[in-house]
Parts: structure tokens; C-alpha cells; sequence
């Protein structure tokens, strides 16, 4: 089983934050942990994402980073295997039933753990698909999805050239889906440009993208995301966070057995 899913169930949500900020992260750790500080500073201008203590952050959490949470302990209650009513009972619990009104770009917060799970890519993108159709299976949304994903997992997999990492997830989802179906909208992820902030799933992912490749550090990716993009912010922060705390593994933060974890995310022996 997972780890970190083990240590939360353990401890509570009260306590996940205070693991989530302890030295030697995982990517997975530094992934989800970068999600939640990406929204905080998006919440909470004046805060210094680096900086924030476990408490402070635990106390403003927002809709986003709870989707997330819950989105992981749906994956824990089935130890490990992916359960799409698990994780919607666990969303509604969390939520109070606010799981209907979840936007189509909010999918993205309860895509994020799955990109740490064990399995090949198309069980990957079988998974991604069916946990964003149990709100939205418009063609955006799965797409975006199992790309938004894959990129997580070129990054875990340690990609250090950001471009092709995006480059390498259109590939592989292209060998699932017709990936041509987002039209002009692939260009912009491919080449992360500026776009307006129209709120959907594909601007969502194409800004918090256009953070990610033009920022030099994570505080500096977070910084952009929260200061520079126009509009509601809170969820481009939070992808775009998750995003540079993978690349830069929070701060410069060492991962422990790099080798032992990249086997277990492609699922081999």
C-alpha cells in the first residue's frame, strides 16, 4: 500500500500537513504538498508559501485541496485500488454534497493522487478517466485529465526538461485518445502560453503549465500563479504548484531511494 495514504489514515486530517512538511519528500509528497501550498497563497496573498506552518495551513484549506484529501482517502479505503464510489463517498462526506456543484476545472483536484499510483499508463489513464467521469466526461475534461496526469508522472519519473515532459504526456495519451479533439486548446498546453483565464479545465491547465515552465523555483512558480493570472487563481495556483513541488521537490529537498520509487510507479517488479 501507499505509504503516505497509510500515514494519513493513521494520523487524521488534522495531522496530514504536519507530515506533508517534513524534510526528505517524496515526489508524491512533494506533488500533493505543493497543490495545498499553491492555493493557500492563492487564498492567502500575504503568506509566504515556504514559510507557512502545518497549523496555519491546515486552517485554510480550500475547496480545492479538500477535493484532494478526500480524493485520497477514497484511495485508501480500498487500500490502494482505485475506487470511484469510494472516492465520491469520501468527496461528499468531506464536502457536505457539494460534489454536484463541482466545476469541470475542479476535476483536476481529485486527479492528482492518482498519478502516484502503482500501475502501467493505460490502466493510468483508464482510471483518470472514469474518476473525472463521475462529474464530467466531456471531452475537455478526460483529456486534460489523463494529460495533466501524465505530465505529474513524467515529473515524478524525473523529466528535468519541462517541455518534453508535456510532449511525452500528449504521446502517451495520444496512443489512448484522439487528443486532436482539443484543437487549438493543445497547441497552448504544448507551448504554455498566456491565455485568458476563462475558468474551464483546458485554460485551468494551459495557465497553471505557462506558471510552471517560465518560473525558476517553486516560490517563484507559486508566486506567478497567484500574483500574475487574472481571474479566480486558487485552482491554477494549486496545479501549478503541484506541478513545481514535483520538479522541485520543495525547496531542493532530497528524495530518499529515487530508483525504488520509479520502479514502483511503473508497476514492475
Amino acid at each position: 500500500g501507499n505509504f503516505l495514504l497509510k500515514t494519513m489514515s493513521q494520523k487524521g486530517d488534522s495531522r496530514v500537513l504536519e507530515y506533508f512538511l517534513k524534510p526528505q519528500l517524496s515526489p508524491s509528497v512533494s506533488g500533493l504538498t505543493g497543490f495545498i501550498l499553491g492555493e493557500q497563497a492563492a487564498l492567502n496573498p500575504s503568506l509566504n508559501p515556504g514559510k507557512a506552518s502545518p497549523d496555519a495551513l491546515n486552517q485554510a484549506l480550500g475547496l480545492n485541496s479538500k477535493i484532494l484529501l478526500a480524493t485520497m482517502k477514497g484511495i485508501e479505503s480500498h487500500h490502494g485500488l482505485v475506487s470511484c464510489d469510494a472516492i465520491r463517498n469520501q468527496i461528499l462526506l468531506t464536502l457536505g454534497n457539494s460534489e454536484k456543484s463541482c466545476t469541470e476545472a475542479q476535476v483536476l483536484a481529485r486527479i492528482l493522487p492518482l498519478a502516484f499510483l502503482p500501475v502501467y499508463d493505460i490502466q493510468l489513464l483508464n482510471t483518470v478517466t472514469d474518476v473525472a467521469a463521475m462529474t464530467h466526461s466531456t471531452n475537455d475534461a478526460v483529456l486534460c485529465s489523463c494529460i495533466y496526469a501524465e505530465i505529474i508522472r513524467q515529473l515524478a519519473q524525473g523529466e528535468r526538461n519541462k517541455r518534453k515532459a508535456v510532449e511525452m504526456a500528449v504521446i502517451t495519451v495520444g496512443g489512448r485518445y484522439s487528443v486532436a479533439a482539443l484543437g487549438e486548446q493543445l497547441d497552448q498546453i504544448l507551448n504554455s502560453e498566456k491565455v485568458e483565464n476563462s475558468g474551464n479545465i483546458a485554460s485551468t491547465l494551459i495557465l497553471a503549465l505557462y506558471c510552471f515552465e517560465k518560473s525558476k523555483s517553486f516560490d517563484s512558480c507559486i508566486h506567478m500563479a497567484a500574483q500574475d493570472v487574472a481571474g479566480d487563481r486558487k485552482l491554477i495556483s494549486a496545479v501549478a504548484g503541484s506541478f513545481a513541488g514535483v520538479y522541485y521537490k520543495l525547496h531542493g529537498r532530497p528524495i530518499q531511494d529515487v530508483s525504488r520509487y520509479e520502479t514502483v510507479i511503473n508497476g514492475l517488479d
